[in-house]
């Protein structure tokens, strides 16, 4: 059964804690969809009830943040293959904070300090579909 929420649930952060990869999808206004596997352990937290973030790194292009100033709108997906299998997406508008920022500073404590980050990329919750 599909649920559909406008912000994260205990349940919700707790099944976020357990994963280890998300995917993340944006697309501009017109042109292809750029979809992404992320990973790293502790690369990713619940900023609040309404917002998530994770860090980015250098070593690729910078699709997603072209692609929030271009339309905004992102996905974030985790999928759980246990005896609870589960897809969880949760849609908004993407933002980010560059390496070096006042609100980068802020939250940058959130996550481990490692090589090659280029920013922080928030993802503030619109819907959330857990199935």
């Amino acid at each position: 059964m599909v649920d559909f929420t406008n912000s994260l649930s205990d349940k919700q952060n707790q099944f976020i804690h357990e994963q280890s990869v998300f995917f993340v999808s944006t697309c501009p206004k017109e042109g292809r969809i750029n979809l992404s596997p992320k990973g790293l352990r502790n690369t990713f937290a619940i900023i609040s009830d309404t917002c998530v973030a994770y860090l980015d790194f250098v070593g690729s292009g910078n699709e997603t943040a072209a692609h929030i100033l271009n339309d905004g709108r992102m996905t974030i997906m985790m999928t759980s293959f246990t005896q609870n299998p589960n897809i969880f997406r949760i849609y908004g508008k993407g933002r980010f904070e560059i390496k070096g920022s006042e609100e980068f500073n802020k939250y940058k404590g959130l996550f481990p300090a490692l090589p090659g980050i280029r920013q922080i990329i928030f993802l503030d919750i619109d819907t959330i579909q857990d199935s």
